[in-house]
């Protein structure tokens, strides 16, 4: 697969589509990354790419894609029209790292230190990324045990916490971080697949900020920078 070029074809989902890019691009890979329909197939015709990843769930829709690139290809499902089918869980599944927390080398520890609680590696690995490049220093951890370790042993300035964990829950991390002494003066910032039905409980729970993902960068450190008094919150 190497110096093969590959299209990354997901939604607004920049962090998840971030994360696949490093790892395909550290296999040596040349990585384009497009983010609705349209743009698809024009990059699709300009560049060639020799791969395509593809999203199903886009803006103008990854089957529209697919049939405009496949036009003589007559079937119902995706795998039909020569595309080999992964779901989002076996995608993260197939070249997941050790289920362990881990951190990203480079930044300097004095940096604000940001703990990033989700079992997804590539949306964890994309979010790290970009955190560094601003300044701070990343650890993660993919489900609640270890992210409590984490909590207690590294004292992280701040956290961001998806719900749908293993362990227990994010909530459950919630409510524990918020109920005891030595952490509850740490910031959580709630990025959640979960609409926004759950954002009162998880506001009323304690937890500094709401959002539904995905979310863009600034809007990110934006909350981040707030959270760690680094910036007035606007009124």
């Amino acid at each position: 697969m190497s110096d093969a070029s590959v299209l990354i074809v997901d939604d607004d989902d920049e962090d998840l589509a971030f994360g696949i890019g490093i790892r395909l691009r550290r296999s040596g890979c040349e990585v384009l990354t497009v983010a609705d329909a349209y743009m698809a197939q024009h990059r699709a015709l300009r560049d060639r790419p020799d791969v395509t990843i593809l999203d199903l769930g886009l803006p103008g829709g990854g089957m529209a894609f697919l049939q405009r690139s496949f036009p003589d290809l007559d079937a119902t499902s995706a795998d039909d029209r020569g595309a080999t089918v992964l779901s989002r869980t076996e995608t993260s599944a197939t070249p997941r790292r050790r289920r362990e927390d881990h951190v990203w080398k480079g930044a300097p520890m004095a940096n604000p230190r940001v703990l990033i609680v989700d079992d997804d590696p590539d949306l964890a690995l994309g979010i790290g990324i970009r955190l560094q490049r601003s300044g701070y220093d990343v650890v993660s951890a993919p489900d609640v045990v270890l992210a409590q370790q984490r909590l207690l042993r590294d004292r992280p300035d701040a956290v961001i916490l998806d719900l749908g964990l293993p362990g227990g829950g994010g909530m459950t991390f919630l409510r524990r971080a918020q109920a005891n002494l030595e952490t509850t003066q740490i910031p959580v910032i709630v990025l959640t697949a979960k609409d926004h039905s759950v954002e009162a409980e998880v506001l009323e729970a304690g937890a500094f900020e709401f959002y539904q993902k995905p979310v863009d960068t600034q809007t990110l450190i934006g909350a981040l920078e707030r959270a760690l008094g680094r910036e007035e919150a606007t009124v």
